[in-house]
């Protein structure tokens, strides 16, 4: 019985590396790492597309991932990160489109110096 554990484990690690191996010895919720693959799925997919902006499935999706990750232990986040699914520069390209998209829901805007609008005061007409 101990060998055959051992089988189904080696083959688990070969096919989907140390994720699959953590949720084997059950270290960590396979469910979560069931819901971090989809998240990546749909994320993913933002980048394939070369989308400028997150749309809401991908902006809560986003969130989602960021709430999944800050969940889980450093040893078993960096284990994640290096095995996923999406890219570096597809995470980094991720995290610019969710700043830009959590400063525009806040109404700050990121304006180029000179593009910025005048100040209330040099635009008012004087009496």
């Amino acid at each position: 019985m101990r060998v055959l554990f051992q089988v189904v484990l080696a083959l688990l690690v070969w096919s989907g590396g140390p994720v699959a191996a953590q949720e084997a010895r059950g270290g960590a919720a396979p469910a979560v790492f069931a819901e971090l693959r989809s998240l990546e799925a749909t994320l993913a997919e933002v980048c394939r597309t070369g989308a400028q902006r997150l749309d809401d499935a991908a902006w809560a999706a986003w969130k989602r991932r960021e709430e999944l990750m800050a969940g889980l232990d450093g040893s078993l986040r960096g284990r994640l990160l290096r095995f996923s699914r999406l890219e570096p520069d597809c995470r980094t390209r991720l995290a610019t489109l969710a700043q830009q998209r959590a400063a525009a829901a806040q109404g700050r805007h990121h304006y180029h110096y000179r593009q910025r609008p005048a100040p209330p005061s040099v635009t008012a007409q004087r009496p």
